[in-house]
């Protein structure tokens, strides 16, 4: 229980609110309050009460509200308000749920795997022009350099069916 001050000149605590007081702002009240627990004995004790109809309190009295203080009792206590961009920010913040974290989830692995897919086709593009290149290196080669261009040749092929074959296994996914 926190103690609060009153701190515009004249306020009200409004309807269904819980509220600690004291004996003497109590039986000030007694007929718009619902006793939920009795004050004790000594003189500081404060009782804890449903406000039935609107309370209305003096500046400078004190008492505690049980619960979060909405704005117009954050008024009433001189509690300054949250800055609108704070306000906005709060209002923006999603909480993510299971299903929310599992879409997220979701749209993360398809993203992955669509570059996955976009890497592979431009290895398969790439694979394909160093191919090319092999191929007129090798009909264009002198006889004493055929054999080395025809196995530039043949790696371009290999490395050729091992983009298609990546590729393939990606997109059959």
């Amino acid at each position: 229980m926190k103690l609060l001050t009153v701190a515009k000149s004249f306020g009200h605590v409004p309807i269904g609110t819980k509220v600690y007081l004291t004996r003497e702002q109590a039986s000030a009240r007694a007929h718009q309050l619902k006793v939920l627990k009795e004050p004790g004995k000594s003189e500081e004790s404060r009782g804890f009460y449903l406000a039935e109809a609107a309370l209305g309190f003096k500046s400078g009295e004190e008492l505690a509200v049980d619960g979060k203080l909405d704005r117009g009792l954050e008024m009433l206590f001189g509690i300054d308000p949250i800055s609108l961009a704070d306000a906005a920010d709060r209002a923006s913040t999603k909480v993510e749920t299971p299903q929310t974290r599992a879409a997220r989830d979701e749209s993360r692995k398809k993203k992955a795997a669509a570059a996955a897919i976009d890497k592979a086709r431009a290895e398969v593009d790439d694979a394909t022009a160093k191919l090319d290149e092999a191929e007129k290196a090798e009909k264009a080669a002198p006889a004493e350099g055929k054999a080395a261009a025809k196995a530039s040749s043949d790696a371009a092929r290999e490395a050729l069916a091992a983009a298609k074959g990546n590729l393939k296994e990606l997109t059959s996914k």
